[in-house]
Parts: structure tokens; C-alpha cells; sequence
């Protein structure tokens, strides 16, 4: 499993580290002691279990844990805690922490509930490879339904890799990408007014707030490839949702040079997102010609 580790001091995360790396098959993707960092983190990184304290800056864990789950990041949650109340462990409960452990740590605790949320998510992994080899047996209907949503959970990570999916217009591009991916259809095909019930000045308020969100994006990801380069994974992020060009003017400007932004088709976002959603299992798209 992958863990990531949030607390201020360097002493306990290295005890906190230690004691779940006695399991081979725990991996540390990363640990900080700032919240900020912690929350950004997450929005790109695959982190099946969040190890947090409550006690951090800029804002506590509850507020990392809130944080998190609007922006749809929904990792297992351990949180620590020095002498807490009892109010303070309810609350971390109800925002949905999985296990609450008091200082001073304890090594042998640590690896015991690590190992029971690598069991309960194991089970959930096969009960979904169940279900869907049940479904696929049942019916080309049941098939169908799991392929498609292989490719809204491959669209989601995009974007939460992206850092769009705590933004306003995230909720408007998985309408319109479900659609494109139910009907099979490209962006200029999908009749939004009608599918979605809405009218030309709801249909361009809509178009705005992707268009903030898809900002977002590309500053991330232009970003990501002043820090990483030689990152394939990224250049055809770049190529396939934004035209690289458009990335390539965002890390010019980023870098200072006085540069005119480039344009974000909605088209080419939405048609590449549907490219892209045909990774998951290895689709094969049987597209119109």
C-alpha cells in the first residue's frame, strides 16, 4: 500500500516510517510536516493510506481531512493526536478518519492497523474484480456498463493529476465527458442544450467555468514539466488535452518571458479526455469513421 506520512515533527515521522516499512509491502510516497504541502500533494500523488497529526500549520488535520474529501481525495485516514478530547476524536471520526491514535506512539500499533486497512482494502478490491467478472458474464449490457466505468475512474484520476477536481467547473466537465463517453461521441457532437436541459446562456456560463478550471490545469501541468522534463506521461498530457504549444507558452511565462497565453480549445481538452479514457484496461476504441 501507499502511505503518506503529515506531522511536525521529523523524529515521529521517521518512527511512523520505520515501523510500517517492517512490511515489505507498505511504500512511503511521501511525508512533510505542512499541511499545504500535504493537500497538494495528494491532489497528484496515489495514496491509498493518509498517516496525519492533528497539530499542523496552516490549518489542523480536521481541516486537511475537509479539504480533502471536497476535492473528492478520499484516502484511509489514521490520525494522531497528543492527549486529544474526546470532542476531537469524534470530530476526526465524522469527517471520515479511520483510526485515531494517541501519543506517544506505539510501533506495534502502527503496523497492527496498518495491517488490518491493507486486508479491508484488499477485500474490496476483489469483491469489485467479482463483481465485474460477474457482470461481464451476465449480460453485453453488464460488460458495457463495466467498461464505462473504467473510463470515468481513468478520466477522475486525470483529473485530480491535473489538480482541476477541488475546482467549480469540475463537476461541468464530467457531465459532458460521461456523456461523450455513454454516446461515444466527440465534444461537437454531443447536443449539451438539449442532453443537459440547458439554454445558450447556461450552456456559455458553463463554458466559462470549465475554462477557469482547465486554467488551472495547464498551469499545473506546465508546471510539472519544468520540474520533470524528460517525463513522457507529461508531454502527452501536453499534446493530447492542451496542444503542446499552448503548455509550451505557459512554461515560458512561468519562467518570466513576456509571452502572449495560448488559447484552450474546449475541443481538443474534451475530445483528447475521451482519448485518454481509452487507457483504462487497455480499451480498444471501435470509433466511427
Amino acid at each position: 500500500m501507499y502511505y503518506y506520512i503529515v506531522n511536525k515533527s521529523n523524529k515521529n515521522i521517521q518512527f511512523i516510517s520505520n515501523a510500517l516499512e517492517s512490511n515489505f509491502e507498505n511504500i512511503i510516497v511521501g511525508q512533510t510536516s505542512d499541511a499545504q504541502r500535504a493537500y497538494d500533494d495528494l491532489r497528484q500523488l496515489r495514496v491509498d493510506v493518509l498517516i496525519t497529526d492533528y497539530d499542523l500549520a496552516p490549518f489542523d488535520g480536521l481541516e486537511l481531512l475537509q479539504k480533502l474529501k471536497k476535492a473528492n481525495i478520499l484516502p484511509r485516514i489514521i490520525m494522531t493526536a497528543n492527549t486529544p478530547s474526546d470532542a476531537l476524536v469524534t470530530a476526526a471520526y465524522e469527517k471520515g478518519c479511520d483510526f485515531f491514535l494517541h501519543h506517544p506512539l506505539n510501533a506495534l500499533e502502527i503496523a497492527h492497523v496498518s495491517k488490518v486497512l491493507s486486508t479491508q482494502l484488499r477485500l474490496l478490491s476483489n469483491m469489485r474484480v467479482i463483481s465485474e467478472l460477474s457482470g461481464s458474464l451476465n449480460s453485453p449490457y453488464a460488460r458495457q456498463q463495466t467498461v464505462h466505468r473504467q473510463q470515468i475512474d481513468f478520466v477522475t484520476d486525470t483529473l485530480r493529476f491535473l489538480g482541476i477536481a477541488a475546482e467549480k467547473g469540475y463537476d461541468d466537465i464530467m457531465r459532458i465527458i460521461r456523456l461523450m463517453v455513454d454516446k461515444d461521441q466527440n465534444f461537437d457532437q454531443v447536443d449539451l442544450e438539449n442532453c443537459l436541459g440547458i439554454n445558450p446562456k447556461e450552456k456559455k456560463v458553463i463554458y466559462q467555468r470549465i475554462r477557469r478550471a482547465l486554467h488551472i490545469g495547464i498551469v499545473s501541468l506546465a508546471t510539472m514539466c519544468i520540474d520533470y522534463p524528460d517525463n513522457d506521461m507529461l508531454l502527452d498530457y501536453a499534446n493530447n488535452l492542451f496542444e503542446y504549444q499552448n503548455v509550451h507558452a505557459e512554461i515560458l511565462h512561468q519562467n518570466g518571458t513576456e509571452i502572449e497565453r495560448g488559447q484552450i480549445s474546449l475541443q481538443h481538452f474534451f475530445d483528447g479526455l475521451l482519448q485518454e479514457s481509452y487507457r483504462a484496461k487497455r480499451l480498444a476504441p471501435n470509433r466511427p469513421n
